[in-house]
């Protein structure tokens, strides 16, 4: 029977190293956890903005329905409360539509050039430069 032996003095020197810098070891775990403390804070908040949004998207689009008029504003508002969140995206989008809809073409155009400069790389990209091209044609340009 052969014993292995220099898997003991790997872990004593494990144990005599981490005995020797326990302070800085704490220091690490301590601005680990914190680190992972903050991230984890910023992810929720960024969640619940997200949900917010969500909310506030669903209440204009529900007293658009119920009013059956085309209100821009609403759709503008959350746009501007939420920037940067997918709800605010479609809401921008959404009134610039409305404004196009209600006969405003030259402030639909500015309202799709604002999402194409906000929100550049989202998938309605694309449907804001359709809008933008409708707008322009809607001057006779």
């Amino acid at each position: 029977m052969e014993q292995d032996i220099t898997e003991s003095a790997y872990f004593f020197k494990l144990w005599a190293w981490f005995d020797k810098n326990k302070k800085q070891v704490a220091w690490v775990a301590a601005g680990v956890a914190a680190a992972g403390a903050a991230v984890g804070i910023y992810l929720w908040s960024q969640q619940e903005k997200a949900t917010a949004a969500g909310q506030a998207l669903s209440s204009a689009m529900v007293a658009r329905t119920f009013s059956r008029t085309e209100s821009p504003e609403a759709m503008l508002k959350v746009a501007t409360t939420y920037p940067g969140t997918q709800a605010g995206a479609q809401a921008l989008l959404l009134g610039a539509g409305e404004l196009f809809a209600g006969g405003k073409p030259a402030e639909a155009k500015a309202q799709f050039e604002r999402f194409l400069r906000e929100y550049p790389a989202h998938p309605l990209a694309a449907q804001a430069n359709l809008g933008v091209a409708a707008c322009l044609a809607g001057e006779g340009k």
